[in-house]
């Protein structure tokens, strides 16, 4: 059947040992141990040896309030990196959505994005202008507007 017995799959969901450590003790590879450890192999010991089940992350560093600065932004990257101790691809992948994305911008004061606004922001004569500037001027979030402006979002307008 599997490459562990019950009795590892106890000492794996036990905890006290990190998954290297784990997967070197065993014979197997770290993939093999997080996923006897998250209970997505194994399952048939679900009821015996609870899962360890994972939370949120405890590496967030930034409140909700600080992402949407960031994202609303026109300073560069490396202030924010400078200014929270984070790297600038961070800052960048924060500013992009990739990260944080349970973060919405402050939508409830500011308006959307219309198919007129969006072909403005990308092919009209002001197209050149920073995503700071139309999110003042259309009453949007600049984060929204760089989004909109890449194709990120609303890839289906001209």
């Amino acid at each position: 059947m599997g490459k562990l017995t019950e009795s590892q799959v106890r000492q794996i969901r036990s905890g006290k040992l990190s998954g290297a450590e784990l997967a070197e003790k065993f014979g197997v590879t770290q993939t093999t141990i997080s996923l006897a450890k998250t209970g997505k192999t194994y399952s048939h010991l679900n009821s015996l040896y609870p899962p360890i089940i994972y939370g949120p992350s405890r590496r967030r560093r930034l409140t909700d309030a600080q992402v949407r600065r960031i994202r609303e932004s026109d300073k560069p990257l490396a202030h924010w990196a400078d200014k929270y101790g984070m790297s600038i691809a961070m800052i960048s992948s924060i500013r992009n959505g990739r990260v944080y994305r349970d973060v919405d911008s402050d939508s409830e004061h500011r308006g959307r994005l219309t198919k007129a606004d969006i072909r403005k922001i990308r092919h009209g004569r002001n197209s050149h202008r920073p995503p700071a500037w139309w999110a003042e001027k259309l009453n949007v979030s600049a984060h929204a507007v760089y989004m909109a402006k890449n194709y990120k979002t609303y890839a289906d307008q001209p």
